[in-house]
């Protein structure tokens, strides 16, 4: 409070009453969020998890059993995938595996089943044809639905938080890429949130209201009310991560921040020499600079959860 502030008061409580102590204290200091933990699964055969600070510190192993499958919102059940012959089947079994019992139509071959956020449905994909469509049914394997009509079929099907289905249906190719267009579906209507991108990976915002995809050499924020992007650059970020893509997206509980891995896209020999990047964990923030680090780890799959 300079001089002029300090007339001002005493004016002020001359006229009102008398001056108190808060006139002069500062503001008080606003509370401290915590921005919770990445869990972190080992890749490799003995899986390990960790858990680790979004800056990088604190890191600690802790107990965890990786389900054989995507596990129900309720914890009870998992989803699994078995062979019968040329066809494979989705069936839903208690979360040790046990009682394990089909829920996928006859004669479809299913893959990727995931559960919906209530858990009352499952969508998988189902070969139709040649290729993979998307498909909803009841956790019973009752009311199957087929959700897609991809001319050459569908891959990467996510539930948002509200229950909308999405889905990356594929286009020509392109040498040897293959572009895609991001589709959500919402009853029976379908929307293209993008047309015709190469998109490695994506992933519904807690919140609901922006999916955030990457190209190669970029992560995109794609707000769903306004339909805006926001395009952060890898060349911004790292020069060295210039000519990578993002993979196993994964969001901060309060929907401000993105964690991912990221891999060098085209041409890379399968043992080809280690890249910056291989071993980094990137945290991208939607507004101010991302930061990375080692976790001392090789990262399999990460998730971002609570720090309650």
């Amino acid at each position: 409070m300079n001089c002029h502030d300090l007339l001002r008061a005493l004016v002020v409580a001359n006229c009102f009453g008398a001056l108190t102590a808060s006139a002069f204290a500062a503001p008080a200091p606003s509370p401290q969020v915590d921005a919770g933990w990445i869990r972190i699964l080992e890749e490799g055969k003995d899986v390990k998890a960790f858990l680790i600070r979004p800056d990088g510190t604190q890191r600690k192993e802790i107990s965890f059993t990786a389900p054989n499958g995507p596990s129900s919102p309720d914890g009870k059940n998992i989803l699994l995938l078995r062979s019968e012959g040329v066809e494979s089947v989705a069936l839903i079994a208690d979360a040790d595996g046990k009682n394990a019992r089909r829920v996928s139509p006859e004669k479809i071959r299913a893959a990727a089943p995931c559960w919906s956020p209530d858990g009352k449905q499952i969508a998988f994909l189902g070969l139709v044809g040649d290729y993979y469509q998307a498909h909803v049914m009841d956790r019973d394997g009752t009311n199957v639905q087929q959700s897609s009509d991809a001319k050459l079929g569908v891959e990467s099907l996510k539930f948002a938080p509200d229950g909308r289905l999405s889905y990356l249906a594929r286009n020509i190719r392109r040498g040897i890429l293959q572009p895609c267009d991001l589709v959500v579906v919402d009853g029976k209507k379908t929307k293209i949130l993008v047309n015709e991108v190469i998109i490695s990976d994506y992933a519904w915002s807690p919140d609901g209201k922006t999916i955030a995809y990457s190209r190669p050499g970029a992560l995109v924020f794609h707000d769903l009310i306004s339909g805006k992007e926001q395009e952060k650059s890898f060349v911004d970020i790292e020069a060295r991560i210039a000519g990578h893509a993002a993979r196993t997206i994964s969001w901060s509980p309060d929907s401000k921040a993105v964690a991912c891995t990221v891999i060098f896209w085209g041409g890379r020999p399968e043992f080809g020499p280690k890249l910056f990047g291989d071993d980094e964990l990137f945290v991208i923030p939607r507004s101010g600079k991302a930061i990375w680090f080692n976790p001392g780890v090789k990262i399999g799959q990460i998730e971002w959860v609570s720090g309650k």
